[in-house]
């Protein structure tokens, strides 16, 4: 019957495969194949033969024998042999062969060790001797590390088992001491049967985890632990040794059961990678599930790779509960299951991509990773879907992320890169208008231009690179905020700042002060531009020191013409010149002398206000077309004191002078010396340049001998920069006709003089202001 009965469960198997949910496998004899993992921690015989004897009622009947189990069972050779591995069933109809423990030990365990877990179905022992007086069965679900009991047997269950209730189970799973199984009868033959579900208990849900874990196991052990203890029945007979009667003899030992694969697989095979059942017992229940529903592991007891978008989960009833393929997107082969992901998703799909490649990422690798994008032009299972950010880093947010694909709910755009709040442009590589500085540094990217409205120009952005504003024509600075040198007052003029226009004879130089444009001015000089001379004081003129020919004296040798009394020297030859409207003047003092031809003037030099070097400067007017020459000597009355003018070339000796008739002035190129309080004479004689008629008289009108410091008016026309080039070259020839640069002669009247003079009463006379100049320190006193 048995024979039959695993066919029939192994047909059925075969006919109801995976079909409407829970995949159903054949049930069979767990020990079939297993006789290496079955074990007995006592077998007679097993080290040297053991002599045993059984409880007999007839006098001739053989009462002992031996067993010997040092070798497997043979009906011929080795039929004394009583090892575990005999317990298992071989459907021969004789029962010649058992399992044996040695004499008298009451404690003995019989242990099935399982490669897998294994669902377990009923256990029968059929016992040669009596059957145990107590015993249990035990299960373990982790390989024996630790243990739970089945149930209790005991002929007397409060003697055996004091804490174990001895009723019948109340529930399923309920653990209790059964006595049906342990009375002294049968003397052979007896059965102990154990169901692992008992079915008087109607079990609603057989796939409930707590009925999955009652039925489940790795191992089991049955426990004898009370030997059924005898007397002899024969009058007379001679006690022997009564252990040798007492002892546990098993003929069969069934454990049905099957493979468990959690119900995703109808079929089992062989742990080991074997080709199939060839090479294993006919009957051999395997313990490596064949997986279906997209499953793996020896009791399919987790998702194949690449099938976790679902949690796995047993085939219960009806639904098979497959798990699920991960979508990747053609990204990636591996993923995981996440289930706070999972519950985020509705329980829809808890799968996530590993190592997504192609640039992507995301739960389904479907979204480009951080700084790439997806082309629009591509799907996101297309591998080149997703491309490089374009965004300048140091003017985007998140150092150069951009949006990684087109969504018009949020309204972005794939590529799009999130500039900072000063920097504009497609990929943030700009600053916007009014700003400067791209800097990945800046937390907005761009600094502001603050350019000034009053220096910059309008409309204008400063450079985006530098900062630096465009400034109007006189501002300056990086943000156009400042005069430049020689301006002042920002926003004053049309073009940003104006002129300081210091005085270049009154200022120390063109500088000013750029709030209100003060110059800084020379003692005794007033106001803004130092063009003022303070109170009490006035500006020498530059023609001051002029000796006019009027004053002179005719040296010997001259022929003067027919004398005009003037009130001056009568041997003069004066020619009176008066102005004409719009005309310029080009004479000082009431006209010219004139001189014939060979003759000489001494013009008497004697008010030199201070110490320094001097050049001398001819007037005059030619009286026809040809050129003259001036002879040039400078005499004093007494010796040179002085060191300097000691060390200074003298002009004793004649020096020659042209006088062009173009001319109206000439100056000498040799600087004189002259120092106060000392008289000097400057005798000028003055001759034609050419040959001529000796009959012939001619003459030259000379207006005056200027003595001038006159390197510091061309210095000052020249390096200050003032006037145009052409004006300078104009200033030395015709500045004190006051004609072109008549507008500089006040601030070369006081840059040769390097001073104001002070007013003093001296006298009341126009004559008398001239003739009472002295030198006081720089101040130079006048009556008015």
């Amino acid at each position: 019957p048995q024979f039959f009965d695993l066919i029939f469960d192994f047909l059925l198997g075969q006919k109801n495969p995976c079909e409407n949910g829970f995949c159903r496998h054949p049930v069979g004899d767990l020990l079939v194949g297993r006789g290496d993992s079955l074990t007995a921690s006592s077998t007679c015989g097993l080290f040297e033969p053991q002599k045993y004897c059984i409880i007999g009622y007839l006098e001739d009947e053989q009462k002992c024998f031996t067993c010997d189990s040092r070798y497997p069972y043979n009906p011929v050779f080795q039929a004394e042999s009583h090892l575990i591995e005999n317990v298992i069933t071989t459907f021969e109809p004789d029962r010649k062969k058992w399992w044996q423990s040695e004499n008298g030990v009451d404690h003995v365990s019989i242990r099935l060790d399982l490669e897998n877990l294994f669902q377990f179905s009923h256990l029968i022992l059929t016992f040669k001797t009596f059957r145990p007086a107590a015993m249990l069965v035990e299960r373990s679900t982790d390989y024996g590390q630790t243990w739970k009991v089945f149930r209790y047997f005991a002929q007397d269950c409060a003697t055996s088992f004091p804490d174990i209730p001895s009723r019948p189970a109340t529930t399923v799973g309920d653990v209790v001491c059964d006595s049906r199984y342990s009375d002294i009868e049968p003397s052979t033959e007896g059965e102990v049967v154990f169901k692992a579900l008992d079915p008087s208990f109607e079990i609603e849900d057989p796939y409930a985890p707590y009925i999955q874990e009652l039925i489940t196991l790795t191992n089991l052990r049955i426990n004898f632990t009370k030997l059924h203890t005898l007397g002899d029945t024969l009058l007379g007979q001679k006690r022997r040794d009564p252990l040798e009667k007492y002892y546990y003899a098993l003929y069969e030992m069934i454990v049905r059961g099957s493979c468990f694969c959690n119900g995703h697989a109808s079929y089992c095979g062989p742990v080991q990678n074997l080709r199939g059942d060839v090479f294993h017992e006919p009957g051999m229940v395997h313990g490596s599930c064949l997986c279906e529903h997209n499953t793996d592991g020896l009791s399919c007891e987790r998702c194949k790779d690449f099938y976790n978008d679902a949690p796995w989960r047993p085939a219960e009833g009806s639904q098979e509960n497959a798990c699920q393929k991960c979508e990747c997107n053609g990204h990636s082969e591996s993923c995981h299951f996440d289930m706070a992901v999972y519950l985020s998703n509705n329980r829809i799909s808890g799968g996530v991509c590993e190592d997504c490649q192609h640039n992507t990422m995301g739960q389904h690798c479907d979204r480009c990773k951080l700084f790439f994008y997806q082309d629009p032009e591509r799907t996101i299972s297309d591998p080149r879907a997703c491309i490089p950010c374009e965004c300048d880093p140091e003017g985007t947010l998140y150092n150069g992320l951009c949006e990684d694909r087109t969504d018009p709910f949020l309204g972005t755009t794939a590529g799009q890169c999130h500039c900072k709040e000063n920097v504009e442009g497609v990929h943030c590589d700009k600053c916007k208008p009014n700003y400067y500085g791209l800097s990945g540094s800046d937390p907005l990217g761009c600094q502001p231009c603050s350019c000034n409205p009053s220096g910059s120009l309008s409309f204008s952005a400063c450079d985006p690179v530098t900062g630096e504003c465009l400034c109007q024509r006189f501002a300056t600075g990086q943000h156009c905020e400042e005069c430049p040198v020689g301006y002042w007052g920002l926003g004053s003029n049309l073009h940003g700042c104006s002129p300081c226009g210091c005085d270049i004879g009154g200022a120390h130089n063109n500088l000013c002060a750029p709030t209100n444009g003060q110059c800084e001015c020379l003692p005794n000089i007033v106001g803004r531009q130092c063009s003022e001379p303070a109170p009490g004081y006035f500006f020498l003129p530059l023609d001051y020191y002029i000796y006019e020919a009027e004053d002179s004296m005719p040296l010997p040798g001259s022929s003067p013409l027919d004398s005009i009394l003037f009130g001056r020297n009568p041997a003069l030859d004066v020619v009176i010149r008066e102005s004409v409207a719009g005309k310029p003047v080009t004479w000082s003092g009431p006209g010219f002398v004139r001189v014939r031809n060979g003759a000489g003037l001494r013009f008497t030099v004697n008010n030199i206000p201070f110490l320094m070097d001097f050049n001398i400067i001819i007037r005059y007017e030619p009286e026809t077309l040809e050129d003259w020459i001036a002879s040039i000597a400078v005499k004093t009355s007494g010796s040179r004191g002085s060191e300097h003018c000691g060390k200074t070339a003298a002009l004793q000796e004649p020096h020659s002078l042209a006088l062009p008739y173009t001319s109206r002035m000439e100056l000498l190129p040799a600087a004189a010396c002259f120092e106060p309080g000392t008289e000097y004479f400057v005798d000028v004689y003055f001759s034609k340049s050419s040959a001529s008629d000796p009959g012939t008289r001619s003459s030259i009108l000379v207006d005056s001998v200027n003595v001038c410091k006159w390197y510091k008016i061309s210095t000052a026309c020249f390096l200050l920069g003032r006037i145009p080039q052409y004006i300078a070259e104009f200033c030395n020839v015709l500045a004190f006709a006051l004609t072109i640069c008549c507008f500089l002669s006040q601030s070369m009247r006081f840059a040769v003089q390097n001073s104001t003079t002070r007013l003093q009463r001296f006298g009341t006379s126009l004559e008398g202001i001239r003739q009472s100049w002295v030198l006081e320190g720089y101040l130079w006193p006048v009556v008015t």
